[in-house]
């Protein structure tokens, strides 16, 4: 059984599974036409008081600008000019409003297992972001996990320029990531930029595609 949800949500692929056939001979699953937006590392430019909370309104973990605290609040991951790194942790009363009237607290994230923020948990692991890799999805269309094939980004290369190969994980959502939304992690402002200006605004998206084989599994 576990084996079976495993295939349903795309972690496992067929030639995994005893007396079944192989992924490569097993039609990609069409999940539907998203509409695309991307998402960064908040930066820290200039100073301010606003002040950045830890989990269950603790202790003031840094102040910053206002900017950078909406900018935050809207990405989730921040930077700060001293490089360390911030990560949304919970949604809290103590904090003053951010993008959208948003009320979060944050915490520190280790750079070595972090080193671009944290997405969310699967099997009771906290999910690494991964730029050009990691989309944040609802969950309800999109199993955190599932590798989906986005054949708009078979070719070419992203704006830091890595080959593109079409595949993506599922490592993240979001309480703006709602229906046929997918949120794509790409790390740097200035890529997102160039997305914004130039990529697609509309993908179609497969679960259980051949060309990402590859990706079965991790």
């Amino acid at each position: 059984m576990r084996a079976l949800t495993l295939l349903a949500l795309g972690l496992v692929s067929l030639a995994a599974l005893p007396g079944l056939a192989r992924a490569e001979d097993a039609p990609a699953h069409l999940l539907g036409t998203f509409r695309v937006t991307y998402y960064f590392v908040a930066e820290e430019r200039g100073t301010g008081r606003w002040p950045l909370y830890a989990p269950a309104c603790g202790a003031v973990l840094a102040h910053t600008s206002r900017e950078f605290h909406h900018e935050l609040s809207l990405e989730g991951t921040g930077r700060l000019r001293d490089g360390r790194l911030l990560n949304f942790s919970e949604r809290c009363d103590c904090a003053r409003p951010g993008h959208g009237g948003s009320r979060v607290c944050y915490e520190w994230l280790d750079r070595g297992e972090f080193p671009w923020g944290k997405g969310a948990r699967l099997e009771g692991r906290d999910l690494p972001l991964r730029p050009f890799r990691s989309i944040a999805v609802d969950p309800s269309r999109i199993p955190v996990g599932a590798v989906i094939y986005i054949p708009a980004w078979r070719q070419g290369h992203w704006p830091d320029g890595s080959p593109r190969d079409g595949c993506l994980r599922a490592e993240d959502t979001g309480s703006r990531v709602l229906g046929w939304h997918v949120d794509v992690f790409v790390g740097r402002p200035e890529w997102a930029s160039a997305l914004q200006r130039d990529g697609a605004v509309s993908v179609r998206a497969y679960l259980n595609a051949p060309e990402c084989a590859h990706w079965e599994g991790g």
